[in-house]
């Protein structure tokens, strides 16, 4: 099931989470919802239609989380991005694939909590 190749503990997914990815693509609602909103988008025409405007992310704080076993987007997507966007943060996380969250909840949660306090302390030092 390629919905497994997603995350790095795939009995953990497939015994819990799984059901809830497949509920939301299943059925006659959830079929043309996942091609209409995200079968389209895997096209590159979208990823490179800003290619080259992905330096101007420079000018707020970006944090790039990629899995380090993500089948579906290689880690050197996520060292080209960090090259692209000036300032960025990148962290890769070990036994962790494409849907980070489902790998590593808390990790990923105080990765988030982290940027986001790094980003306010840098806002309030503008003001």
């Amino acid at each position: 099931m390629e919905q497994l190749g997603a995350v790095h503990d795939k009995a953990r997914f497939a015994d819990g989470p799984l059901e809830a990815y497949l509920d939301d693509i299943s059925g006659w609602i959830g079929q043309p919802s996942l091609f209409q909103h995200q079968v389209r988008h895997y096209d590159p025409i979208h990823t490179m239609e800003v290619a080259d405007r992905l330096s101007e992310l420079g000018q707020v704080p970006v944090q790039l989380i990629w899995g380090a076993d993500d089948r579906w987007q290689v880690v050197d997507w996520a060292h080209k991005l960090h090259r692209a966007i000036p300032g960025s943060r990148l962290t890769v996380l070990d036994e962790c694939g494409h849907f980070a969250p489902e790998d590593q909840p808390e990790k990923i949660t105080a990765l988030v909590l982290d940027h986001l306090a790094a980003a306010r302390h840098g806002a309030s030092a503008l003001t």
